[in-house]
């Protein structure tokens, strides 16, 4: 599977009414502690750092496809020191997971 060419630097310069709005839906989603949490296109793990804060101790893994994004992730989650927190290039499309999360977002 082809991945994205996505900027991560250049997404995030202009997304902060998107993860305004990602916020709101990590409320609805109702992630406990302890929840294992699958991010599908976690693009540059804005909103996956959040969803492992609240999941604490459970995991969170986020998946996207484009390295440009997981690599801005991989920054994010590393200077925030997250340990409950991984992020993978990975195509939703072959996803074999589902079965090990509570929550998908």
């Amino acid at each position: 599977m082809a991945t994205s060419a996505w900027n991560g630097h250049e997404y995030d310069a202009v997304s902060r009414q998107r993860f305004a709005v990602g916020d709101l839906l990590i409320r609805l989603a109702a992630v406990r502690l302890g929840d294992e949490v699958l991010d599908v296109g976690c693009g540059t793990g804005e909103l996956t750092l959040n969803l492992a804060k609240i999941a604490y101790p459970g995991r969170v893994l986020g998946i996207d496809n484009a390295p440009g994004m997981i690599e801005v992730a991989l920054s994010k989650a590393k200077a925030a020191g997250i340990q409950n927190l991984a992020f993978r290039v990975h195509d939703m499309r072959d996803l074999d997971l589902v079965d090990e999360f509570d929550v998908i977002f």
